[in-house]
């Protein structure tokens, strides 16, 4: 077989540059279908991760909207197996330099939200505590770590006009978190515990709502969240409501696979092109070396040998064409995590930056639906020519 392919001149007679203009259409479509899969599974993988940050694995709410330490702990304790943390979430109004954004204060303790979520705060600083607060909301209210902002809070007591004011409460900022999502990391802030339940003048006793972590620590993704809460919920009963964390975006998720399969479908086209480049490469090497053809006919080589050969040449066009596919799916990874041109508006998009999220199989199925196509539209071309008659190679021979 080898032997054979030796007897034809690949430099010359403009083989070469059509054989590279069809490996090069090949590998763009088979860039873009990667590349249109790992953008859309990375983007589901990060806003999860992002989410995992913010609230663990599962949340718990309780329908009658209070949970007690003295009434729920030691019943929680009985049904939940896993390490779970009490949290005080409230609304307020963030104001620095006259310019006011709203915001969702959490209410945490750190040693139980640390083991959780795996986010590990430190409020108090030179004898006061203090709030972190989301990255994106320090850009857009031009804070600074250090500087003081006042906290606005639905008044929940008081008499008469007194209970109409809000509670205004000045904090320090003394650190800063970047969940990864912009919608948290421009609305989310976090305070101890005690301080906010001191400030909303909550009792001591209360939270509205539990993170819950699956695995054994907030690294750990062998637990399958969806059984474990659906399991918790049977155990909870009806008073309380188990979400899993990504549950808020959950018709996002459902959205962005749809799209992932349309749009699969639709690059289809773009391979179909592809290889009818590759298809136009043999017909156009059958034409330029049509009497060395004629040559191997007439020394004895069959039409099933020579078919052998084009298989041979669509393979290696194949291969090739996937190799260099992988080349450019990593440069635009590359591209997506680093040029400035290529961020995304987080406001719009959830996320700043896109990234792919590409397994083997994703590789391997994309690889393997090229070749059928090719050896489907390329083997139907094979089979014509395999049809044309000696005598068309020996008119070749003499023009």
């Amino acid at each position: 077989m080898f032997n054979i392919l030796k007897i034809f001149n690949w430099y010359g007679k403009g083989v070469f540059k059509m054989a590279l203009g069809a490996i090069l259409s090949c590998a763009f479509s088979i860039t873009v279908i990667l590349g249109t899969i790992g953008i859309m599974d990375g983007f589901e993988k990060s806003v999860k991760g992002a989410l995992r940050k913010c609230s663990g694995d599962l949340l718990v709410f309780k329908k009658s909207v209070w949970f007690s330490h003295a009434e729920d702990d030691s019943f929680l304790t009985s049904k939940i197996k896993s390490v779970y943390a009490p949290v005080l979430q409230s609304e307020a109004f963030l104001i620095h330099h006259e310019k006011s954004s709203a915001v969702l204060v959490m209410g945490v303790d750190e040693k139980s939200f640390a083991e959780v979520v795996g986010n590990k705060f430190q409020f108090e600083r030179e004898g006061e505590s203090g709030i972190v607060v989301g990255s994106e909301l320090l850009k857009q209210q031009k804070i600074a770590i250090g500087d003081e902002v006042v906290l606005a809070f639905a008044n929940s007591g008081g008499e008469q006009g007194d209970a109409l004011l809000p509670v205004l409460e000045r904090l320090r900022v003394v650190g800063e978190i970047h969940h990864g999502i912009y919608k948290k990391d421009s609305r989310f802030i976090y305070i101890k515990r005690s301080t906010l339940q001191a400030v909303t003048r909550t009792s001591e006793d209360v939270y509205n709502l539990l993170m819950v972590r699956a695995g054994s620590n907030h690294l750990d993704r062998s637990v399958d969240v969806d059984e474990l809460r659906d399991q918790l919920q049977l155990d909870l009963g009806d008073g309380f409501l188990v979400r899993s964390f990504w549950q808020e975006y959950d018709l996002l998720f459902q959205a962005v696979k749809v799209e992932k399969f349309i749009i699969a479908l639709v690059l289809q086209v773009i391979v179909v092109i592809s290889i009818f480049n590759i298809l136009a490469f043999l017909i156009f090497f059958n034409e330029r070396h049509a009497a060395e053809i004629f040559l191997l006919e007439t020394l004895g080589v069959s039409k099933r040998k020579l078919a052998q050969l084009w298989l041979v040449a669509v393979l290696a066009l194949w291969a090739i064409s996937s190799a260099l596919a992988i080349v450019l799916v990593k440069l635009l990874s590359y591209a997506l995590s680093h040029l400035s041109f290529l961020k995304l508006p987080g406001e719009v998009y959830n996320l700043s930056r896109l990234s792919l999220e590409l397994g083997v199989g994703d590789y391997l199925l994309v690889f393997i639906m090229v070749l059928a196509w090719i050896l489907l539209i390329v083997g139907i071309g094979v089979y014509r020519l395999k049809k044309r008659s000696v005598l068309l190679g020996l008119r070749k021979e003499f023009l």
